[in-house]
This record gives structure tokens, sequence and C-alpha cells, in this order.
């Protein structure tokens, strides 16, 4: 609701926010990648949609603090209704059925029961960031040459790099990949689920200026066409 200047409460209009959910999620997830990635933390994809997890955190772990998945997980194994991968939209109804109420959180509380909960497990937060630190600091010195052909004067160069063609653009290569995935099974889709895919071709390595950049470039090569708004969709479609 909005309230505008003469006074009276107004809904505002949601239909592009609803049609862009997938994006602002893919969106989302890719920054969340790209800022650990930044910390070097290693970054493991588990899903198409560009879901992904620190790579060095055990399942066992993840699993362990998962708690709201194990409630959805429960509510649908005692309806006989799947697994929340198998039965996504009956995964939405299990989660809205086990939502409780919202309440204030005493954040030193809750930080102190997870320390406790990790302690149980093994799990030491500490330790796995000064792995990350330490293997930064020896990724730096490999990237100055270590195991390469480096040249006295010069930076380190390998023999192949002299003869082979240039590497792709991280969003070309990304574009690429999403428009092979929907082109698949649509000849025909919108905008913004090109932009979700690319975005969740490897998260965090591109960024959502960088793929609508890519979509222009394949514009103008005649690769994608523009087609106009979609008849289910308030979001531009393109065409292969």
């Amino acid at each position: 609701m909005v309230r505008s200047e003469d006074g009276k409460w107004r809904t505002m209009a949601n239909e592009n926010l609803y049609s862009s959910k997938m994006l602002i999620g893919a969106f989302c997830r890719g920054e969340l990648a790209r800022e650990l990635t930044s910390l070097s933390y290693g970054i493991e994809k588990t899903h198409a949609d560009g879901r992904s997890q620190v790579a060095s955190v055990s399942l066992e772990i993840i699993e362990s603090f998962s708690t709201r998945r194990t409630e959805i997980k429960v509510a649908m194994d005692g309806r006989g209704l799947g697994t929340p991968a198998g039965n996504q939209r009956a995964a939405q109804r299990a989660a809205l059925m086990t939502r409780g109420t919202k309440r204030d959180v005493d954040r030193a509380e809750l930080r102190e029961m997870w320390q406790r909960q990790a302690n149980g497990l093994g799990f030491d937060g500490t330790a796995l960031t000064v792995d990350t630190v330490e293997w930064s600091l020896g990724s730096a010195g490999k990237d100055r040459g270590v195991g390469r052909d480096a040249a006295p004067d010069g930076p380190a160069v390998r023999r192949g790099d002299l003869f082979d063609s240039p590497p792709k653009i991280p969003a070309d290569a990304a574009m690429a990949w999403a428009v092979e995935h929907l082109s698949e099974r649509e000849a025909v889709f919108a905008k913004t689920d090109l932009l979700a895919a690319a975005l969740a071709w490897k998260p965090g390595s591109v960024t959502i200026g960088e793929a609508e950049a890519a979509v222009a470039r394949l514009e103008k090569a005649g690769t994608l066409h523009a087609c106009g708004l979609s008849a289910l969709s308030t979001s531009p479609s393109m065409r292969v």
C-alpha cells in the first residue's frame, strides 16, 4: 500500500515484480556467491537455478542447520507428498502450513545457540576462515608465476597462450549457455528468464549489468530478436 498526496491509500501494482521473481532470486544468489568468492571461499553450485553452497562445509553440517527445510520435509512425508525437490508446488504448500508466527529474536541468544550446535557437530567456523585466508595467500603466490613459464622481466605467460584464441568473455559464455538451455524447450522466452539463466550459469561470475550487455550483443549480431511482451508475462520476450 502507498499513501498518495490526497491522503488516500492505494495498492501498488506488483505485476512486474511478480513476473521477475526468478530473476530477482538469481540476482540475490549471484551477488551472495560473488561476495563469498571475493573473500576466497570456494563456491559449489548445487542446483540448476544457481543455488550454491560453500564447498568446504559438509552436507551434514548444512542439513543440521537447515531446520526450516527439515520441517517442510517432515510435513510432506506425513502427507505422502514426496520430496521438496521432486514436488515444488507441494513444498510451497507445506512451507505455508508449517510457517510459525514471526517474533522478535535475541541475536546474542541465537548466536550462542548456533555456536553450541556447531560445537556439538564438531564444526569450527574460525578454522574455516583461517584456512580460507591461507588458501587465498597461497593462490596469490601461484598467480605470480609459480608453476608457469615466467619470463625474467615480464608477467608469467603459458606457452599455449601465445597461440590460443582469446578467451570468451564470461558474460558471453553465460549467455550462450542460457540461450541453449532455454531454447531446448521453447523458441520464445522471457528476457527475465534469459537473464536469470545466465546468472545461474556459474554463480557469482556474471553481474546483471554484464548479462544485459551480453543480450545486447546477441541482438546486434542477429542471434536474438526482441518480440515484444509475452502473452503470459509483462516481461519483454526474446526469440532465437
